[in-house]
């Protein structure tokens, strides 16, 4: 089957306890399957069910306070979302942690700690 990937550019990302706030509200829509982000970029991208409004996703994540718009919306195959479900326990790809910080100094999370967040959030979810 096929399934949704909405891109979104969100505002006010700063590290990457901005994404672990937008992963936790995600966790609770069991219409989403994963996620990933560029936090450098403001870019967060979800995957969900095709039946699920994509603006809704957009509405959560600016209710946190981070104003989200949907940029682009694609069709994929299921096997290519973004959950440990869908490929068989490995996670497709991680966010990548920005430059740090704006106000109180570099932000020293990586990749490997984004990948952790991934793995508690999504891969209980989806192991359902």
């Amino acid at each position: 089957g096929t399934i949704s990937r909405t891109t979104l550019q969100v505002s006010n990302l700063s590290c990457t306890s901005c994404l672990n706030n937008i992963a936790a509200e995600l966790k609770n829509i069991s219409e989403t399957y994963g996620m990933n982000s560029y936090l450098s970029r403001g870019i967060v991208i979800v995957d969900h069910a095709i039946t699920y409004d994509n603006n809704k996703i957009a509405t959560a994540i600016s209710g946190l306070g981070y104003p989200a718009r949907v940029v682009a919306t694609d069709e994929i195959p299921a096997q290519k979302a973004f959950s440990a479900a869908a490929n068989n326990g490995s996670p497709n790809q991680v966010a990548r942690s920005g430059s740090g910080c704006s106000s109180k100094g570099p932000c020293n999370a990586t990749s490997a700690s984004w990948q952790k967040l991934y793995n508690r959030y999504f891969t209980q979810t989806n192991s359902k």
